[in-house]
């Protein structure tokens, strides 16, 4: 739990009895075409690969000239909308202020809320992957490469730091050299590059007001505005010690709704809204490897 007034404590001590998640699932295909030295063994080629098989085994790198493969994936993360961790009996979560007042304490969980929902929406993705191998001395050396492209996979509103399945394209080049008859050797790079998400603040509204709407009724609502914009008081406990100082932010791709996840809340102290900013990220990925043939 983040406060800016307050020294931050671990909360090692409270059992977690089990975190629920759906877990994604993933629907691939493909295609691959080689233009070979030699035509394939009649039938399905099944057996090529298993060294129990009677057949002749494949040897890509010596077998063909070059080869072409197009991959589809579809992931379903659209299934996984929210994180629920379960919590045993009732804990303590310690608070110390951090101008050196006592500290203070609040059981957690209680007995009406024995858990944390955690906002995820993540989303469906579609990957295409497209790369191909040429064998420039069949046998000793092939070069590789390809291109990879992904959709989106998080609504933009509830992007956080945790998860960043955002659009991207990857660019992959490689080559393969064989060592001896039954070692190769595999180097590859591969530069991803990812799209930059702007998630705005939420419209300023005063903290008594969204606390009174949230409390409104009988029920809990979710509230998704709080004052955290240029010049407002940000400290949950009122005392008006600390200013956010930040500009908004312009033409964004969303306005944040993720709410921090806290053990209570009241009409002064709603939670905050935690995950606007400037999301910008890229991946440079080397890898080196021992393809052993047996």
């Amino acid at each position: 739990m983040f406060d800016p007034d307050l020294t931050p404590h671990k909360t090692s001590n409270i059992p977690i009895t089990s975190v629920r998640q759906p877990m994604p699932w993933k629907l691939r295909a493909g295609v691959r075409y080689a233009d070979r030295f030699l035509p394939r063994l009649r039938g399905t080629g099944a057996g090529e690969m298993r060294p129990s098989s009677r057949d002749v085994l494949h040897d890509p790198l010596q077998d063909e000239r070059w080869d072409l493969e197009l991959d589809l994936e579809w992931q379903m993360n659209g299934r996984v909308d929210t994180q629920s961790v379960h919590y045993a009996g009732l804990n303590k979560i310690i608070f110390e202020p951090s101008n050196g007042d006592p500290e203070f304490f609040v059981a957690f969980p209680n007995e009406y809320v024995p858990f944390t929902e955690v906002d995820k929406h993540w989303r469906d993705q579609l990957s295409v992957r497209l790369g191909g191998t040429y064998n420039v001395l069949p046998g000793q050396i092939g070069l590789s490469s390809g291109l990879h492209y992904e959709t989106r996979g998080v609504d933009p509103a509830y992007m956080q730091i945790d998860f960043w399945p955002l659009a991207r394209l990857g660019v992959h080049g490689g080559v393969i050299v064989r060592l001896a008859r039954r070692i190769d050797l595999v180097l590859s790079y591969a530069h991803i590059f990812q799209e930059t998400l702007v998630v705005a603040a939420p419209p300023h509204r005063s903290r008594i007001e969204i606390g009174e709407e949230r409390y409104e009724g009988d029920e809990v609502r979710d509230v998704r505005e709080i004052d955290k914009e240029v010049g407002t008081l940000v400290d949950r406990a009122g005392t008006g010690m600390q200013v956010l100082e930040e500009e908004p932010l312009k033409d964004p791709d969303a306005v944040a709704r993720f709410e921090q996840p806290i053990t209570q809340t009241t009409v002064t102290r709603p939670p905050y809204i935690v995950n606007a900013g400037t999301y910008r990220s890229a991946f440079d990925v080397l890898a080196v490897g021992l393809n052993v043939h047996f």
